[in-house]
């Protein structure tokens, strides 16, 4: 099958699961996000959702455990019984999952040039670089939800919070290097948030294991 006759099934496949999911589930949101949602790839088992940059955060919407599970299901139904999950990338066609590929392959073959280094982390991506802003990290925690191969098991949510911890600890200290404290910076309290909207939780109690985990880390360099 050539590659627009392809994305022209993938395409007939989504509009169905996604009639279906409006019979299904009514939330608004979650129906324009499909909406504006372009199937432009299948990978393996992996179906390559595109949305375009001006409607991306919408994306959000299809990551939500409860969205993600029952569209996955009805996707599986349609491939006749095999297992399909997605990815969603912000872009309209398959050049933009294309330019995804080659970013992802040329930053890990930097990491790999690079001395290697400790990671607390199997999910924390190896190649991250700590900059001096919080949008990077937001894309971070929001890109390592979506490797997740199971987003539904609340201990899967656990450990990605868990290994998320480090890199933000990392990036505030190159943010904030003279704070004694976790800093009342607004942007962080986003990370927070953004990391309770993917698993579902309260901010709070991404914030409370964050303090916690600053505060042993910050009691094991002081004995």
């Amino acid at each position: 099958m050539d590659q627009g006759a392809l994305q022209q099934k993938l395409k007939m496949v989504w509009e169905h699961v996604m009639h279906q999911i409006k019979r299904q589930i009514i939330n608004h949101s979650l129906w324009m996000a499909m909406e504006s949602t372009v199937p432009v790839a299948m990978e393996g088992n992996l179906m390559i959702l595109a949305i375009a940059p001006g409607n991306f955060h919408l994306a959000s919407h299809l990551e939500q455990a409860g969205a993600r599970a029952q569209i996955e299901h009805l996707l599986q139904a349609q491939a006749g019984g095999a297992e399909i999950h997605y990815r969603v990338i912000e872009g309209e066609t398959l050049d933009d999952w294309q330019e995804v590929k080659d970013r992802e392959k040329a930053a890990k073959d930097m990491a790999s040039a690079a001395p290697e280094r400790p990671t607390s982390s199997s999910l924390a991506t190896p190649n991250f670089k700590v900059s001096a802003t919080w949008e990077e990290v937001v894309t971070h925690v929001h890109r390592a939800f979506t490797a997740l191969h199971v987003k539904t098991a609340p201990q899967a949510r656990a450990h990605y919070i868990r290994d998320m911890l480090p890199i933000i600890a990392e990036a505030e200290d190159t943010i904030h290097p003279e704070a004694e404290r976790m800093s009342d910076d607004r942007a962080l309290a986003h990370v927070f948030e953004k990391m309770a909207q993917l698993c579902e939780c309260n901010p709070v109690t991404v914030a409370l294991a964050y303090a916690e985990y600053r505060e042993a880390h910050r009691s094991k360099s002081e004995n």
